[in-house]
């Protein structure tokens, strides 16, 4: 898949992309505590470079990062520095917000340090959303926080923010000073529902995503890892009256964020309800398995469903040619 480039004449340069960790980095071993290196002005102010690798891709809502111009709109995310491979914090917690055409530190400036390395953890927005807990970095596992009670139904995610991270590691005033760039990762997956085809008469009240973990905990050293915890739930997405008279998928639900996680025996179950006059009842309800091995940290998943039938037949189909869950022109039919 090829993505367009653009940057953005910032001092800062915020560059989003849908998976993984920045670069490949030693290994990081840890070490006992020392004092914060002493800086002043002539070490070097810290100042970041700044892009996005892409503009937008797939469905969007008000609450997630599409481009770099959300980023902007955003205007702000914190800052933390370590020091070489230990936990003392160079900066701790600063934020940095957007003014007049740059990004700057709203508390002063920053220095770097003469010749220790730094391991940058910056988050976007500055003030973590409520699903997001005990932010913390050890020098084994690099960033890590927890999502706790993410919301699990349409209603309340249409008010929940996306949550980024940055995680660049070794950087020095000698290599890096005069060309810091940071690399927002998106940590969640993203899914969307979409309705194939002409479906005339047809009204879905609900789609169900059976079993699915809302709570557990992220760490990023070489690769983004989430440990879930806690219980399954249903997510709920309760659907508006949808009839689509084209010959083309239509949005039906979402994006919604979703804890990246494994599903068992690579299967997932959706269950729909939905009403159609010529249908006896009218309203039905049908549950239907299909294989997918799993949600990955940001990647996004566009469910194209298509329900035919005088008893309610369903088919779920992957929309998208740049999502990796399934081939785009499987069907899977129950």
């Amino acid at each position: 898949m090829k993505r367009s480039i653009s940057h953005i004449p910032l001092f800062i340069l915020l560059a989003m992309m849908l998976a993984g960790c920045s670069g490949d980095a030693p290994e990081v071993v840890a070490e006992p505590s020392t004092p914060k290196p002493v800086v002043s002005p002539d070490d070097g102010e810290i100042r970041f470079k700044v892009g996005t690798e892409w503009q937008g891709k797939g469905d969007t809502r008000a609450m997630l990062f599409a481009d770099a111009n959300a980023l902007v709109t955003e205007g702000s995310f914190k800052v933390y520095a370590y020091v070489g491979t230990t936990t003392n914090a160079h900066i701790d917690g600063s934020t940095a917000s957007y003014s007049e055409g740059e990004w700057v530190f709203t508390d002063g400036k920053h220095y770097w340090p003469q010749s220790e390395s730094l391991n940058f953890v910056t988050y976007m927005p500055a003030t973590a959303p409520d699903y997001i807990t005990n932010i913390g970095y050890s020098a084994d596992n690099g960033p890590s926080f927890d999502c706790t009670n993410l919301p699990n139904n349409s209603t309340n995610q249409t008010s929940t923010k996306e949550f980024l991270y940055a995680y660049e590691r070794g950087k020095t005033k000698a290599a890096d000073a005069a060309n810091m760039s940071l690399t927002f990762h998106r940590p969640f997956s993203i899914v969307s529902l979409r309705l194939s085809k002409a479906h005339p008469g047809l009204t879905i009240t609900s789609i169900k995503f059976k079993d699915i973990y809302n709570n557990g905990s992220f760490t990023c050293n070489n690769s983004p890892q989430w440990t879930p915890s806690g219980s399954t739930t249903d997510f709920t997405a309760t659907i508006d009256s949808y009839t689509n008279s084209g010959s083309s998928p239509i949005p039906l639900g979402g994006p919604y964020l979703m804890m990246p996680q494994s599903f068992a025996g690579g299967q997932q179950t959706i269950e729909i309800t939905a009403t159609c006059s010529a249908w006896d009842p009218t309203s039905q309800t049908i549950s239907i398995s299909f294989p997918i091995e799993a949600w990955l940290p940001g990647q996004s998943y566009s469910y194209n469903i298509s329900i035919s039938g005088a008893t309610m037949t369903v088919s779920i189909s992957n929309w998208s040619s740049d999502d990796s869950w399934a081939d785009p022109n499987a069907s899977f039919v129950l």
